[in-house]
């Protein structure tokens, strides 16, 4: 039945060559290729490692160190090759201890052609589906560790299934040890202006209010698991099924700490210009008032007597006069803008 390019490649896996040449005769008729088979379990994992194939058909019982369940388990968890059991049992035990090596079939024997190759193509329909789940969670994971925000995911019962690396740096957990803990475990809340505990929103109480998300949250404190405190702002956003169930929410947080940091630098430049201007306003208002009484001076010294007291005094107003514009030369120096643009603290 399949038409696509390259055939899927299928390894047989039987002690029984009678059976092993049924098999592939059927497979080969329906479009499928078999590079290898085997015989037992320890050759069978060793043709997967070295070929490679799209999906094993393994027999249960077989002779050897390893029986099929074994080796198929084997299979699938070191090449992530999907595996169908072929067996003639039927107990509650064996069904069991094929469920525990996670297969994707289970055919009894004697079966049908039609009957193999449609497991078959569900086997290869779901690896495929995995794989590109897989490859888009990949893509997810990649793009989250990316982004500048703490981001922490939930499921529906607000235990943590997933966190970011700078999640991992904002909150001192590691990853690990985060998966499967509540997330009011992991970190403590507190409003930054009073210490009051804040609480994440209920997200019972954001379904009955038909809020998909909550927009970011700041003046919060966010203490972390060695006990210090950062500014964060956050957000939050529920997770649905295609059916509207809930599965989870998002939580991404923002730490503020480099924001406070330009907020006081330009606060401090802002202060600074201020200070500067009115420095510059009260040199020019103080160099009017030095004209105006060194003018006065100038005008007695018209009037007196050479080498007199009052002369003298006069003389050494305008000296006085000549040093403090000199100061307010300097005043008015430091008061300028910077290349910045933010004024000299005086």
């Amino acid at each position: 039945p399949m038409s696509s390019h390259p055939k899927p490649r299928i390894m047989v896996v039987d002690d029984e060559p009678d059976l092993v040449s049924v098999i592939t005769a059927a497979l080969r008729r329906n479009g499928y290729e078999v590079p290898a088979t085997a015989s037992n379990g320890k050759a069978a994992i060793a043709e997967a490692g070295r070929i490679h194939p799209d999906l094993v058909l393994m027999d249960i019982v077989m002779d050897g160190d390893a029986d099929g369940i074994e080796a198929g388990r084997i299979i699938h968890e070191k090449y992530n090759v999907p595996v169908i059991y072929l067996t003639a049992l039927t107990d509650k035990d064996t069904l069991e201890q094929v469920k525990s090596s996670d297969p994707f079939g289970y055919v009894i024997k004697p079966f049908a052609e039609r009957e193999l190759c449609i497991m078959v193509e569900m086997a290869l329909y779901r690896h495929r589906a995995e794989r590109a789940l897989l490859v888009k969670e990949r893509w997810f994971e990649a793009a989250l560790t990316c982004i500048g925000d703490a981001v922490i995911a939930t499921d529906m019962h607000s235990r943590v299934i997933f966190m970011n690396p700078l999640a991992e740096t904002l909150t001192g957990w590691p990853r690990k040890e985060a998966e499967g803990r509540p997330v009011a475990a992991l970190i403590s809340l507190q409003d930054e202006r009073n210490r009051a505990a804040v609480t994440l929103p209920d997200l019972k109480t954001l379904i009955d209010s038909h809020k998909l998300f909550l927009e970011e949250q700041s003046g919060v404190l966010l203490m972390d698991r060695h006990g210090h405190e950062k500014p964060v702002g956050y957000r939050l956003s529920l997770i649905k099924d295609d059916r509207n169930n809930l599965e989870g929410m998002v939580l991404a947080f923002r730490d503020i700490t480099p924001h406070r940091k330009i907020e006081k630098q330009v606060l401090a430049a802002q202060k600074s210009e201020a200070l500067g201007k009115m420095a510059g306003s009260l040199a020019h208002q103080f160099n009017n008032l030095l004209a105006v009484v060194a003018g006065y001076a100038a005008a007695m010294t018209d009037h007196l007597l050479p080498n007199t007291r009052p002369h003298e005094d006069t003389l050494k107003i305008l000296e006085a006069v000549k040093h403090a514009r000199l100061l307010t030369k300097r005043i008015l120096g430091i008061s300028r803008p910077t290349h910045s643009g933010a004024a000299i603290r005086i």
